[in-house]
């Protein structure tokens, strides 16, 4: 069989791609919803890092003579609004350790009904990482649409 005649296998290629597209831009959709409804409805306080606990994970910074770093989450307390302390580890990445100190003040959001739930107070934190799902999935979808387009 002429390699032209196979274009069912082509297909595939393309049909995953859109539907990766679809599912990224559907996940950066959701991540933003959710990230936005903490921002209007959750409570703004000042936290103390209490630990920096290692992610477990290391890499290579070619800027600083190929010496080994490790990324750090922060370990975080709080006061709600009802007076409770809070501790909790954020989802939130340090790559450097000077980058946060054990003490440092930083501005968490947190979950009025659930304050187990906080983010780091920033819209870099809070959009950054949606919207990069949105743009990924986007190009993914057009790409595919393109192949699906040509046959391919």
């Amino acid at each position: 069989m002429h390699p032209r005649h196979n274009r069912g296998g082509k297909r595939g290629c393309s049909i995953i791609l859109l539907f990766i597209g679809v599912v990224t831009i559907i996940g950066g959709g959701l991540l933003i919803l959710q990230n936005l409804g903490l921002e209007t409805s959750g409570v703004v306080t000042m936290a103390e890092i209490v630990d920096l606990k290692p992610t477990g994970t290391t890499h290579n910074r070619k800027d600083t003579a190929n010496t080994e770093k490790r990324n750090y989450y922060l370990v975080v307390e709080f006061q709600t609004e009802e007076g409770d302390t809070i501790s909790n580890t954020l989802d939130h990445i340090s790559f450097k350790l000077s980058e946060y100190e054990i003490g440092d003040s930083i501005s968490v959001i947190y979950n009025k009904g659930k304050p187990q739930i906080i983010e780091l107070n920033s819209l870099e934190n809070l959009l950054g990482f949606p919207i990069g799902l949105l743009v990924i999935g986007g190009v993914l979808f057009v790409l595919g649409r393109k192949l699906f387009a040509r046959g391919m």
